[in-house]
């Protein structure tokens, strides 16, 4: 590969990592960040629920999404704003920062308002239009990996959200994560493929802290019972967070309800890899 194409997030040296803070919580380094929450927010009541359970059995990060872009345009496509605030008042409930996606260049605005990260969903993980306006904002943010996209096109997904460039007028956003979320494969088990792999030949190369999306990246009808282990191997492997799919009623979760977890199922997770957090020396 050509490290010129992707020299700004390239590490400068072998203990080069970047710690990003996001209201006092810090995410890389020795840090290991849990994100948890519903695919989407459905009520109020939903969404605060769910913060206040995940908060108390160790999540850091509140995910919740507003917006949703599904494969067919006949699902659910969210609630808009009216989410994000309810989004917002769940996670200042809980005392947690929380976390959505902005689907184009024209929800940044909306999105950078009420969320305290601001993600970039799998299918703009080459939108290079959306990326490159990610400096505009002061929140930090987190770009899911494309499941098409490999090591090098990841790298330089992370360079457009992270370099500047004056003359173009991009400023660069230096509070990046980079999300793992499963490839396309010829499995038929499971919908998409966890690229483990993908944690220690990007943390070998990168600054920027990798988190590991164990739903999407599992999904499919029974594999939640593989979470666990799952989550072990991407402790193991030098994540430097996770991110995981919760409903208080995961059978009735209005989306992705067959990769989804209860809360009493969130927090034996956190229990579950709490040994081998401590064993790599991070903290949860």
């Amino acid at each position: 590969m050509n490290e010129e194409e992707f020299i700004s997030v390239k590490k400068k040296s072998p203990n080069d990592f970047s710690v990003i803070d996001v209201k006092g919580h810090k995410i890389g380094g020795n840090a290991f960040t849990i994100f948890a929450g519903p695919c989407r927010i459905e009520s109020e009541k939903q969404i605060t629920q769910t913060a206040l359970a995940v908060k108390k059995a160790g999540a850091h990060i509140l995910r919740g999404g507003a917006f949703k872009p599904c494969t067919s345009p006949h699902s659910d496509w969210g609630r808009g704003e009216k989410a994000l605030k309810e989004l917002q008042m769940a996670g200042d409930a809980a005392g947690i920062p929380v976390i959505s996606e902005a689907m184009d260049v024209e929800q940044l605005d909306v999105v950078s308002k009420y969320s305290d990260i601001l993600q970039v969903g799998t299918r703009n993980g080459q939108n290079y239009n959306l990326l490159s306006r990610l400096g505009d904002y002061p929140n930090p943010v987190l770009v899911k990996r494309g499941t098409w996209m490999d090591l090098r096109e990841t790298l330089c997904a992370a360079e457009w959200a992270y370099f500047t460039d004056e003359e173009r007028g991009v400023k660069g956003n230096k509070n990046l994560i980079i999300c793992e979320r499963g490839t396309v494969h010829f499995n038929t088990h499971m919908r998409w493929t966890l690229d483990i792999a993908m944690v220690p030949s990007f943390k070998h190369i990168s600054h920027v802290p990798i988190v590991v999306d164990i739903s999407h990246g599992t999904g499919g009808e029974g594999n939640t019972a593989y979470y666990k282990d799952l989550a072990r191997a991407v402790v193991a492997a030098g994540a430097d967070g996770l991110m995981v799919e919760v409903h208080p009623e995961p059978s009735n979760s209005l989306s992705d309800a067959a990769q989804t977890i209860s809360l009493d199922e969130f927090k034996e997770l956190v229990e579950y890899i709490r040994p081998v957090v401590d064993a790599v020396g991070k903290v949860l």
